[in-house]
């Protein structure tokens, strides 16, 4: 492990309602908890105490009609980011983000459409299941997301235009070779300066679920998860900034509504080199 990423702790998340898992976006809220997504539509609430899951609570995400989002077409929500009360969603499937008044409305809250996302790169289609999987919300405001695929090994970076278009931002993604983006936040430091951080996986038979977690350009500034230590299909990120100006950056597996999978939960904290002068 990395010496500037230190584990502030690991839990294997369980509940007896079938309807637990499949943890695929998570956002750090102002009250402390941390709200989690599920690629069927779902909100899932989880409850700290002494920085530990202690409950959780589940609902499930409504249209614009107020009906509940039915089926993959619908309610495959990947990322997502939260501010003030608002919870946006990026889906795959059907390309877009929607926006959902949770603080205001709670698990009542309706979708608004905030825009539709593209549905090719450099002029290749994209499969429905390679979208929008990372999305954020930077500090000054400005919507961001990803997609999984990685054309050249480098997953696409898009944004939300002040007239409610989306479109390629021209840079892309720093992948690790063989791994495709899963998700990413930003942050504001205490010296003023932003942080982004981006979250990567890769699968295979023989070597399962890889993940890398980045917080820089550099080689310090990245963990990597892989056997023989515990890890899983680790999809969802949620970055803040501690009191002492370390950053906490939370990391959830998507089991897959799978007996052979587990829903994880980590936390680490990561001390920032301070700049140079």
């Amino acid at each position: 492990m990395t010496p500037a990423a230190r584990l502030a702790g690991a839990w294997d998340l369980d509940a007896a309602d079938p309807n637990f898992g499949g943890l695929s976006g998570l956002a750090a809220r102002e009250d402390g908890s941390l709200l989690a997504l599920t690629d069927a539509g779902g909100w899932v609430e989880l409850g700290l105490e002494a920085g530990a899951p202690a409950t959780a609570r589940i609902a499930y995400m409504r249209g614009a009609d107020g009906r509940f989002l039915r089926g993959k077409s619908e309610n495959d929500a990947e990322g997502l980011a939260y501010r003030d009360g608002l919870a946006v969603v990026s889906f795959e499937r059907d390309f877009r983000i929607e926006a959902f008044a949770l603080g205001a409305c709670g698990p009542n809250a309706r979708a608004v459409r905030v825009a539709a996302l593209p549905g090719a790169f450099n002029g290749q289609a994209i499969d429905a299941n390679e979208g929008p999987e990372a999305l954020a919300l930077t500090p000054e405001g400005h919507l961001r997301f990803g997609y999984e695929v990685a054309p050249d090994n480098r997953s696409p970076l898009g944004g939300v235009l002040a007239d409610g278009t989306a479109d390629w931002s021209g840079p892309r993604a720093a992948n690790p070779c063989g791994f495709a983006l899963v998700g990413m936040d930003s942050v504001r430091l205490p010296d003023g300066s932003d942080r982004d951080i981006f979250l990567y996986r890769a699968f295979d038979p023989l070597r399962g679920a890889r993940s890398v977690l980045t917080w820089g350009p550099g080689e310090a500034d990245q963990l990597t998860l892989s056997r023989p230590v515990l890890t899983d299909n680790f999809e969802g990120l949620a970055a803040g900034v501690q009191a002492n100006g370390d950053l906490r950056l939370w990391i959830v597996s998507d089991d897959n509504f799978s007996d052979l999978q587990r829903t994880l939960l980590f936390a680490f904290d990561v001390s920032l080199a301070p700049k140079a002068e």
